[in-house]
C-alpha cells in the first residue's frame, strides 16, 4: 500500500511542477524541428529526381526549369522559416 500511495504522490508531484510545462514546450520545438527538416530533406530528394528525369530524358529542359524554380522557391521559403523559429 505503501508504494502505491508513494508512487501516486510522486506522479501527481511530477504533473503539477512548472518543469514539465517547459518540457513540453522543447518536446514541441524538436518536433516541429524534426519536421522542418523532414520536409527539407524531402524537397530536396524532389530536386535530385527532377534532375535525375532531365538526364534520363524523361522530363524536357524548359519543364525541368519550372520545376527546379518552384522547388527552389519552396526549399527557399522552407529554409527561411526554420531560422525564424526559436531554437531552445
Amino acid at each position: 500500500m505503501k508504494k502505491i500511495l508513494i508512487t501516486i504522490g510522486v506522479l501527481l508531484t511530477m504533473s503539477f511542477t512548472p518543469q514539465q510545462e517547459c518540457y513540453r514546450a522543447q518536446c514541441e520545438n524538436y518536433v516541429y524541428n524534426y519536421e522542418i527538416d523532414r520536409i527539407i530533406s524531402d524537397v530536396e530528394d524532389y530536386m535530385e529526381w527532377v534532375n535525375e528525369d532531365l538526364f534520363q530524358g524523361v522530363i524536357s529542359e524548359e519543364t525541368h526549369k519550372i520545376k527546379i524554380e518552384h522547388l527552389q522557391e519552396v526549399l527557399n521559403d522552407l529554409l527561411h522559416l526554420e531560422k525564424s523559429f526559436p531554437q531552445k
